[in-house]
């Protein structure tokens, strides 16, 4: 019987989708044959990280080597569309010439570039011209103070740019950058690092962005705290094509353009003021083409007033524990929240989480993934799994669960009361547990199956703190074993070459 190759390609995909499956089993796959071979190249094996690359190159001839079979055609890797090349690749040893040399010779790999992010002083050994299929571009300039001038001649049409830089000078440098691309740029977004340099400073260097064409840009993002962007006028220019908004302060500009924006569909905030809350709710509930918030705001919380927000389907708050109570007690009932990631719940002494979570959980039947940070006033309160589970298993409607920061003090207790009761959420099929282990040189992880919630990996989540690990888990079925001795690559070849036998 003949199998469509489009059967096959949905088999492949789901397997390219599975997190239990790593990346050197997908690797494998590469094996079976030529057209799975170049499907593999073309659709899943197209980043390539320098800085990954090079973790264990230790002497000349292992770069040597490593360059070598990156520029091979018959290397996975030798047809990426995106590349990062990091800051931390030059500062981390002293063979910044020899990763240099590197970096040149990776020349041939360059042509098919179309998303890039590096660190601004290498353009002193490369030029935008050996990326002339790059659309999207992150350049970092933080931790110096000069850089070499781009040739802006040779310039591709970018869509997307990202500037990231910790002095102001710096700034002026890029305004003929993005001059250059102002005409197929879609996305902008401007970054100013190490804020403390930043208080009360306004930004005049960036009026140059009032003559920016108009209605170009799709998404627009101006991080800086302390600082004041006076070009205010850009809000303006793109009042009927920006679509995703980022600022790092709320004013009237933008309260102004919230008001007269038709299309603006996400939009994430740095509030300071109660009063800017008070006014930016009401508002929100006006805007009904706004679904996606963020909303980062420290102040202790006594003064401001949270409402139902109707529109909103994914929302993010950073807020302290005290706005956060208000938000859960005045939004437990809405039926359009599909997405809510909240932090700063606290723990009390009783184990128990708080009544207002645990309200939101039972009646908000509209919300499918939930994403919630607990914290403790005491480090000797650790969140009570067993309580925890009961409740989250009231929730009907739930399709992905992420727990961070619990402390576990006995793996195996604290995980399988955690999932003894979420097999009666029908809906819900991945949950993650990101905690932090009491013993620094604890080794021990969680059972692979708890309550028939299976784990499929542990990963260290992006943090200063190595004793955090974050284990993800999916319901049931026939995962399979992490152990690699039972699934040699030559078992896995044989599975694959039945499938494209006809």
């Amino acid at each position: 019987m003949n199998i469509p190759n489009i059967l096959f390609y949905k088999i492949i995909q789901y397997v390219l989708e599975c997190d239990f499956y790593n990346a050197k089993y997908k690797l494998s796959m590469g094996l079976v044959n030529r057209m799975l071979f170049e499907y593999l190249q073309t659709n899943y094996f197209t980043m390539v990280s320098i800085d990954k690359l090079l973790l264990n190159c230790t002497t000349k001839k292992f770069k040597e080597n490593v360059l070598n079979h990156l520029v091979n055609r018959y290397c996975l890797l030798s047809n990426p569309i995106s590349m990062n090349i990091p800051i931390y690749t030059i500062f981390r040893d002293s063979g910044y010439g020899m990763k240099n040399v590197f970096i040149k010779g990776l020349l041939p790999l360059y042509k098919n570039i179309q998303t890039l992010d590096i660190y601004f002083n290498f353009f002193s050994d490369l030029s935008l011209s050996d990326f002339p299929s790059l659309r999207n571009l992150s350049l970092s300039t933080v931790g110096y103070g000069t850089f070499p001038v781009l040739n802006l001649d040779i310039v591709p049409p970018l869509t997307h740019l990202s500037i990231s830089i910790n002095q102001l000078p710096q700034f002026e440098s890029f305004q003929s950058l993005i001059t250059s691309v102002e005409n197929s740029l879609v996305s902008l977004n401007i970054e100013f690092q190490m804020h403390n340099h930043w208080a009360d400073v306004s930004i005049d260097s960036m009026n140059f962005l009032t003559t920016h064409p108009k209605n170009k840009l799709q998404s627009f993002s101006f991080r800086a705290t302390g600082a004041v962007f006076k070009s205010k006028e850009i809000l303006d220019t793109q009042i009927d094509s920006l679509r995703e908004l980022e600022m790092t302060y709320y004013d009237n500009s933008v309260y102004n353009f919230i008001c007269n924006s038709n299309v603006l569909t996400s939009l994430t905030l740095n509030i300071v003021e109660p009063s800017d809350i008070t006014t930016l709710l009401p508002l929100l509930n006006q805007r009904p083409n706004i679904k996606h918030l963020d909303i980062t705001y420290k102040h202790h919380g006594e003064n401001e007033v949270w409402i139902p927000l109707i529109y909103i389907t994914k929302l993010k708050l950073k807020l302290t524990n005290i706005s956060s109570e208000k938000y859960l007690n005045s939004n437990y009932n809405v039926t359009s929240l599909l997405d809510l990631d909240i932090d700063n719940i606290i723990i009390r002494s009783n184990q128990i989480i708080p009544e207002s979570l645990t309200r939101m959980i039972r009646e908000c039947i509209s919300i499918k993934k939930l994403r919630v940070t607990f914290k403790s006033n005491d480090a000797s309160t650790v969140l009570g799994a067993l309580s925890t589970s009961d409740i989250l298993s009231d929730n009907q409607s739930l399709t992905q669960l992420d727990i961070s920061t619990i402390q576990i003090t006995d793996y195996i207790d604290s995980f399988l009361n955690l999932f003894k009761h979420l097999d009666k959420i029908p809906t819900l099929q991945r949950v993650s547990v990101t905690y932090s282990i009491i013993n620094k040189d604890e080794t021990r992880k969680p059972n692979e199956s708890n309550h028939g919630w299976n784990l499929i990996s542990i990963q260290r989540p992006l943090s200063t703190n190595v004793f955090f690990f974050k284990a993800n888990f999916i319901r049931g079925g026939n995962i399979p074993s992490t152990n690699t001795k039972e699934q040699p690559i030559e078992k896995k070849k044989s599975f694959f070459q039945k499938l494209f036998k006809n």
